[in-house]
């Protein structure tokens, strides 16, 4: 679990809160693609990079993560406090003081050596400076997609964010906007870090055709690769595919991702029943998670790879398609227009019947299989891209360790 090479004495102790991957694998991808790139930066810059995971956690839990970083450690045990330290945080919370050292994962880290902390959560009573993350601030914008108890509890987080973080790390300038609306005392804390997605030089040593053949795909489709997630929008994709296939009956739409909607156990069913109404069930193929290797595959040998998303902080899958190099068609929000993938083709994500034009022309005018100019493209920068997010979290992990607290 050590990153190639030595690293330099007085580097940075980074240590990373685990973000587990059942329910919302992003997190997952998150980590993988900060630690891929704090290990492309220069041997003198390079941090050590610590990832704690829960007391009990299981090794397939963060497997894919420990060989990307130098050491893992186990959350310690919460004790109860002892009578003095019950008095002082008692006292402490009566007058309104912070009491800093009472959190025992903050005490844990101290003695480790950390210096700085990444973490999802904002302990009021952490005694490390600490970066919190807020991927996107969707329940502003959206509320309808969220019961009363997520707004509070969303509104609770980002609120304990702004107030106890020594910064907090946005993934998008949209995403710092909206924080900045939300927490305006807070701004000053704001910092952007847009992520770079990852791709193994593995992936195009695979055939893809292969591929695509074990899940008995046509020759040619366009890739919608998103959680079926009410946001992510595929009630636009249906509709627009009922119109397309009046003009074009053999355009074919290739799904995949998690068919889980936790906020709306219902919802779909609800898609399948759009999808049957609309006459579309033979063109719109629905495989539901499939391995990362092999879904990468899918996006090589598709048309094109389609993102028709209401809104995102910072886009998985178009960060993978300026990574991979593969046209694109994506809703035109402000995130992807600041994301602004390679000869992508945007669409108004209310409007099916210019969707449904859209999807017409590139599945006739365009050919399946890898696109080897952008490949080249994405493949050439991909490198220089990745360095840069290091380094960029490297100055903001570097802020943050000489960063007093602020409330």
């Amino acid at each position: 679990m050590t990153s190639p090479g030595k690293l330099n004495n007085d580097c940075l102790r980074i240590a990373f809160a685990h973000i587990p991957g059942e329910n919302w694998s992003a997190g997952t991808y998150y980590l993988k693609n900060i630690f891929h790139a704090l290990r492309s930066v220069s041997l003198d810059k390079r941090p050590e990079v610590i990832l704690l995971v829960q007391e009990n956690a299981e090794r397939n839990e963060y497997n894919e993560l420990a060989s990307l970083v130098d050491t893992v450690l186990f959350k310690p045990a919460i004790r109860k406090r002892n009578f003095l330290s019950s008095l002082l945080y008692t006292f402490c919370k009566k007058v309104g003081i912070v009491y800093r050292n009472d959190n025992p994962v903050g005490r844990f880290l101290k003695l480790q050596g950390i210096d700085v902390f990444f973490t999802l959560d904002a302990p009021p009573d952490f005694c490390l400076p600490f970066i919190s993350w807020i991927p996107d601030f969707q329940h502003l914008h959206y509320p309808d997609f969220f019961s009363d108890k997520e707004i509070r509890d969303r509104n609770a987080w980002f609120a304990n964010s702004a107030r106890y973080a020594s910064l907090v790390v946005l993934s998008s300038k949209s995403a710092r906007n909206d924080f900045i609306s939300f927490a305006p005392w807070a701004s000053k804390k704001a910092r952007v870090l847009s992520f770079v997605a990852q791709i193994s030089d593995d992936i195009f040593k695979v055939n893809s055709e292969a591929v695509c053949e074990k899940y008995f795909l046509p020759e040619k489709f366009i890739l919608l690769p998103n959680q079926f997630w009410q946001h992510k929008n595929h009630q636009i994709v249906i509709e627009a595919l009922k119109i397309a296939l009046s003009e074009q009956p053999e355009l074919t739409i290739v799904c995949t991702g998690n068919t889980n909607e936790n906020r709306k156990l219902s919802y779909f069913s609800e898609l399948l029943g759009l999808i049957s109404e609309s006459g579309a069930r033979e063109r719109m193929i629905l495989l539901g998670l499939v391995p990362r290797t092999d879904l990468f595959c899918l996006m090589r040998q598709s048309v094109a790879v389609l993102q028709p998303s209401l809104f995102e902080g910072w886009n998985t899958t178009v960060e993978e398609v300026k990574s991979l190099g593969k046209k694109s068609i994506v809703s035109d929000i402000a995130v992807h227009r600041e994301q602004d993938p390679p000869e992508a083709i945007y669409f108004d994500p209310t409007d099916a019947p210019v969707l449904s034009r859209i999807l017409v022309d590139v599945y006739n005018n365009g050919l399946s299989g890898p696109d080897y100019s952008l490949e080249k493209n994405a493949r050439n920068s991909l490198k220089s891209r990745t360095v840069h997010y290091g380094e960029n979290f490297l100055l903001i992990a570097a802020e943050c360790k000489n960063t007093k607290y602020r409330e």
